[in-house]
This record gives C-alpha cells, structure tokens and sequence, in this order.
C-alpha cells in the first residue's frame, strides 16, 4: 500500500482496531485508488514461502512466438495450414541457438485457423512436433506449446493481445513474469507482453509509431 499521511493522521479512529476500518472510510471518502496485479506477488514472510518462492527464481525460460518467429509466415495463406506450408526460419534460429544458452523456449501463439476451419488440430500437432524437432536439431529445446485457438474476431482472454496465456504459462512453470522476455513479431505480442509485465524482444518489420514506442518503453528490448 502507499498511504498519504495526512489522510492517514486525520481518518484514523484513534483506538485499536483493525486497518481495514481506515481503508473502508477512506473509500467512502473516494480517497482510494487500486491496480489490480493479477500476475500475482511473492510471499517471504515465513520459511515455507521463502523456499516456495525461491522455486521463481530459477528461470530457465525464454518465451516466445510461433509464426513470423520460429517459422515464416505462410505466403499463400493467412494461416500454416499443413506440413508443406511450413518454413523454419533457420535465420533467426542460427542468432537464437548463440545466445539461448541452457535455457529453454515455452511458445506462446495465437492459431485463429482452427476456428475458422482452415487449420485441424491433427495439423496443427505436426506442424507444432516438425518444429520441436528442427530445433532440436540445433540444439535449442522447445519445452511447450501453449494455443488459442480462438477465433481471431474474439476478446478472448485467453488470445493475444489480452495475456490469459501468459499467466496460464507462469503458473505451470513457476515464473516470474517480469524476469523473463517474449519474442514477437506483432504489435498484438508487444500489447500481450506488456499486459503479462513481460520484457519483449520485437523482431517484426512493421515499424511502431512514436505513441506506441513511449506506452511501451519499459518493456521493450
């Protein structure tokens, strides 16, 4: 909490009770403002939390996006459709294999073509395995996909720019957040990364505009 001291001083009811009696009055008063944090905090105030939250800390996790970052954009189709569509892209995955060093990649995508009919989750699956092993064969370890497979007309929470995903991903893998980056290639991954409190790494051709690039300077790389 950040507490004025004046309204402190003059709100107190000046006897032993409880400090949610303070904070209701100064909420009548619409002397309270709030910013909920749902990406969530870490407790040390005893030794089971210490050891609980020190399991946060180690994070091997790089996360990242699916089209336009490991894999090029299909050119024939909004979507990657089959294993013929599919392109690995070796430029990035050759500068990502010199610094990604023991760490491991947890791919966040958005796969709107399962909603509308253009892509089966039997394709999906290879398209996703072909990739894990293209990787792998250059030594960097995909861990996980995590899909939407949400209709791109959607608000879902679940859908990128909101960061559903990206909390769904924290809590599987004990992370924190905001010691980690994501790498994109749309503004919709800057705005998802920036909603989760993520760093991100933005390797899209799309240039951003001044506007943009002031709302997320802190979380760009």
């Amino acid at each position: 909490m950040i507490v004025n001291k004046k309204n402190l001083i003059s709100n107190f009811p000046h006897k032993n009770v409880s400090f949610n009696i303070l904070i209701n009055k100064l909420v009548k008063k619409k002397l309270v403002n709030f910013f909920i944090n749902d990406t969530g905090y870490l407790s040390i105030s005893d030794l089971k939390r210490l050891k609980l939250s020190k399991l946060f800390f180690k994070n091997n996790y790089i996360l990242t996006d699916r089209d336009g970052v490991l894999n090029e954009k299909s050119k024939i189709h909004y979507y990657i459709r089959n294993l013929k569509e599919l392109k690995i892209n070796y430029t990035f995955v050759k500068k990502l294999k010199k610094i990604i060093n023991n760490r491991k990649l947890l791919c966040i995508s958005n796969q709107a073509g399962i909603s509308t009919g253009d892509l089966s989750y039997i394709n999906l699956k290879k398209i996703n395995n072909k990739i894990t092993s293209e990787l792998k064969k250059n030594g960097i370890i995909l861990k996980e996909f995590f899909i939407s497979p949400h209709h791109y007309n959607s608000n879902n929470f679940y859908r990128k720019p909101n960061h559903g995903m990206f909390l769904r991903v924290a809590r599987k893998y004990n992370l924190i957040l905001d010691r980690t980056f994501y790498i994109g290639d749309d503004i919709r991954d800057i705005e998802a990364a920036y909603n989760a409190k993520t760093k991100c790494l933005y390797i899209g051709s799309k240039k951003l505009s001044v506007e943009l690039r002031k709302k997320f300077k802190n979380i760009l790389i």
